[in-house]
C-alpha cells in the first residue's frame, strides 16, 4: 500500500469518518499533518517537519529523506544526531517527544512518495477499480494478457493468483479448448476461457493458426479435422504436448495421454496437408471420392485423477481447470475448516485449520543443525505457504508428500522479531483427519452480495437470514451485503448486515432461485477484527 505504511490505514479512515481523534504529537504538526488527519503520508511532509521543527534547510531535509529511505546505518546515525539536536534547540521539544518524533518519521521512510506522485498512483487506482467493479470480465483478461506477456519468474504464479480470483468473483472461467480459447484471453459472451498462448512452452504467434481457422470454418470435430485445418508442426512437439496435458484437445479426444504421446506423428500428419505439393502430385489430393483418414493414435490409458491433475499443473503452472478440494468445500465449510490461501488471522487468535494440496515440500537445515521445511500447497482460491519444523515434520510421516490432500493446525507466531510467521503445528491426510477435533477457526467468513430489486424484497432477505437475532444454518459461514436496484438513479444501494451467517450449499441456491432476487455474487471482505468469525 502506498503511501504510508499499511498499518495507518484503518486510523486515517476511522479519524476521517469522526470515530477517532487525531492524535497530534505536537502542535507544531497541527499545520504539517492537519490535511492527513495527523498520519505523516507524503515525503514533502516529512521534509517540512524537518525544517519546521527541527530547523533543517530544504537541502539538509531531503538529505535526511534520502538517508532513511537507503537505510545506511552510519548515515541513519548522522542524520538522526542533527534531527534530534535540532528538535531539542529549534523546536523546544524534550527528549522523549523528539525520539517519538524521529520513529515517526523514520517508520514512514520506506513507504514514501512525494504528493504528485501519489495523487497520479490515486487516479489510476480508481480508474482501475471501477473498470474491476463494472466490466470485470474485460478488467481480467487484460490483467492475465499483461502478466502473459511479463519476464517476470512468477508469471504463472500471478496468473493462478489473477484465475483464482476472477473464478471467486463469480466470472465463468473457462479452460483452454481449442474450440473456444483464442491465443490471449479474451471475454467470449461473458465467459473467459483460459489463453493458449498462456501455456508453458505454447507461443501466442503458434495459436494464431487455431483462432483463425475455427473462425473461418466453424469447431473442430475431431483430431484430424484439427490437424488438417490447422498446421500443428507450427506449435513444435512440446507445445502440442503441454496443450494435451493441460486439457486443450479434450474437445477432440478425451484422453490427454494419448495426444500427449501422439505428438510426433500429428506433426508428420499434419505437415503432410500443408507442406507444398511435389509437381504431379497435386491432382491425387483432388480426387473428389478420395477418402482422408485420421491419424492413427498412440494406444494408451489416460492418466489416472492424479496424474492428470500433476500433468495439468506442469504444463500451466496451475490447475486450471478445477482443484480436488472444489468438491469438498461445502463439506469443509461445516467443519469451519479453511483454505490454505485464506489470510491468517491477527498473532494470539489460537490455532486454526485449513485444507490445501502439497505442491512443493521444500526441506532445509537450520542454523541449530535442526530440520526443518517450507510446504507450499494448493487449493480452488490459490495457494500458500507454511512452515514446519523437526517434531511436526517427524509426526506428518507419510502425509508429507507432493500431491497429497492434507488439513493443517496453523498458528501465526513471531520469531527472531520477525511477524506473521504461519507455523503448522500439525499436518494429517486430509482423509484421516478426526472431525470431532476440528479447531474453531477464526478466519474470515466468506462474503455474499444479494442483488433484489425492491425494499421489500430486502426486507424479505434479512428475515431468512435472521432468527431470533442469531446466525442460522450448519453449512458456510458469510458476510452478507444486500444491494438495492434504484431504477430512477441506475445503481445501487447496499447494507452490509451485522454479524455472519451460516449457509449450506442447499440453502444458498434457494436463495439464489427466489423471485425477488436479481442474483448472487461472491466478494471478499476487509480482514479486520470486526470480520473475524
Amino acid at each position: 500500500y502506498r503511501p504510508g505504511p499499511m498499518q495507518n490505514i484503518e486510523h486515517y479512515c476511522a479519524v476521517k469518518h469522526g470515530e477517532k481523534e487525531m492524535d497530534l504529537l505536537h502542535p507544531g504538526l497541527e499545520p504539517i499533518l492537519s490535511e492527513t488527519y495527523g498520519i505523516i503520508v507524503y515525503q514533502e511532509q516529512v521534509m517540512e517537519i524537518a525544517r519546521s521543527l527541527a530547523g533543517f534547510s530544504l537541502g539538509e531535509a531531503d538529505i535526511l529523506r534520502r538517508a532513511m529511505g537507503k537505510k545506511k546505518p552510519e548515515e541513519m546515525e548522522a542524520q538522526k544526531k542533527r534531527f534530534m539536536e535540532g528538535l531539542s534547540q529549534h523546536g523546544g521539544l524534550d527528549r522523549k517527544q523528539s525520539e517519538t518524533i524521529y520513529d515517526l518519521v523514520l517508520r514512514f521512510a520506506d513507504y514514501g512518495f512525494n504528493k504528485s506522485h501519489a495523487a497520479a498512483y490515486a487516479l489510476v487506482s480508481y480508474q482501475t477499480a471501477y473498470l474491476k467493479a463494472h466490466h470485470p470480465v474485460e478488467f481480467f483478461a487484460a490483467t492475465l494478457n499483461a502478466e502473459m506477456g511479463s519476464n517476470d519468474a512468477n508469471r504463472y504464479g500471478k496468473i493462478a493468483t489473477l484465475w483464482a480470483e476472477a473464478r471467486r468473483r463469480g466470472i465463468q472461467v473457462l479452460p483452454p479448448d481449442v474450440n473456444h480459447s483464442f491465443d490471449r484471453f479474451r471475454p467470449v459472451d461473458g465467459t473467459l476461457p483460459y489463453a493458449l498462448g498462456a501455456i508453458k512452452g505454447v507461443g501466442t504467434e503458434a495459436c494464431e493458426g487455431i483462432a483463425e481457422a475455427r473462425e473461418t470454418g466453424g469447431p473442430f470435430s475431431s483430431v484430424g479435422d484439427l490437424a488438417r485445418r490447422v498446421n500443428l508442426a507450427e506449435l513444435k512437439r512440446q507445445g502440442i504436448e503441454n496443450l494435451a496435458r493441460a486439457g486443450a484437445f479434450d474437445c477432440v479426444e478425451g484422453n490427454r495421454n494419448r495426444m500427449m504421446c501422439s505428438a510426433e506423428d500429428l506433426m508428420r500428419y499434419s505437415q503432410s496437408f500443408h507442406a507444398t505439393p511435389t509437381p504431379g502430385l497435386a491432382s491425387l489430393f483432388e480426387e473428389e471420392d478420395l477418402e482422408i483418414c485420421d491419424p492413427v493414435l498412440a494406444s494408451v490409458n489416460d492418466y489416472d485423477t492424479a496424474t492428470r491433475f500433476e500433468e495439468e499443473r506442469s504444463a500451466a503452472g496451475f490447475l486450471i481447470s478445477g482443484h480436488p478440494l472444489d468438491a469438498l468445500r461445502p463439506e469443509l465449510g461445516e467443519e469451519d475448516i479453511g483454505l490454505v490461501s485464506d489470510d491468517s488471522p491477527d498473532e494470539g487468535s489460537g490455532r486454526w485449520r485449513v485444507a490445501g494440496m502439497i505442491t512443493a515440500i521444500d526441506r532445509q537445515i537450520s542454523r541449530s543443525n535442526k530440520p526443518y521445511a517450507r510446504i507450499t500447497l494448493s487449493d480452488p482460491n490459490g495457494s500458500g505457504t507454511v512452515l514446519m519444523f523437526d517434531r511436526e515434520l517427524q509426526t506428518a510421516g507419510s502425509a508429507l508428500k507432493e500431491q497429497t490432500l492434507v488439513v493443517l493446525d496453523l498458528e501465526t507466531v513471531q520469531r527472531d522479531g520477525r511477524d506473521g510467521m504461519v507455523i503448522c503445528r500439525r499436518l494429517m491426510r486430509l482423509d484421516q483427519r478426526n472431525r470431532s477435533q476440528t479447531q474453531p477457526r477464526p478466519a474470515r467468513a466468506e462474503g455474499l452480495r444479494i442483488r433484489v430489486d425492491s425494499a421489500e424484497a430486502a426486507g424479505s432477505i434479512r428475515e431468512v437470514l435472521c432468527s431470533n437475532g442469531k446466525t442460522i444454518g450448519s453449512g458456510m459461514r458469510y458476510h452478507v451485503r444486500v444491494s438495492l436496484r434504484l431504477p430512477d438513479l441506475g445503481a445501487w444501494a447496499e447494507v452490509q448486515l451485522p454479524g455472519s451467517f451460516r449457509l449450506s450449499t442447499e440453502e444458498r441456491q434457494a436463495l439464489g432461485k427466489r423471485s425477488d432476487v436479481v442474483g448472487l455474487e461472491s466478494f471478499q471482505p476487509p480482514l479486520t477484527g470486526k470480520n473475524l468469525s
